[in-house]
């Protein structure tokens, strides 16, 4: 499976394959019964990647774009698993 996150220098990078968007379609729910024709589909693979990027980047009227909710449910999820590089209230304290 391909590494879609990784640490690089300071920060963390996140890239995914234009591909990867035609795949990610062809699971989409909106895809319908994979036995039937498909109820939509990828016709201009440049322009709807530019649409997602804007979709992903877009903060709305909030505080939050969908980057920024990704990444409060990721570290969420590493902190309820007991991470050991996080303390949290409640942790004993180093003496």
């Amino acid at each position: 499976m391909t590494e879609l996150a990784r640490i690089e220098g300071e920060e963390i990078v996140i890239r995914i394959p234009l591909q990867g968007l035609v795949s990610a379609m062809e699971s989409h729910p909106l895809r319908g019964d994979p036995a039937q024709p498909p109820e939509c589909r990828i016709v201009d693979l440049p322009a709807f990647a530019r649409e997602v990027v804007d979709c992903l980047n877009d903060f709305g009227e909030g505080n939050d774009c969908p980057v920024t909710e990704m990444l409060d449910d990721a570290m969420d999820h590493v902190i309820e698993n007991g991470s050991d590089a996080v303390w949290s209230a409640g942790d004993e304290e180093d003496d």
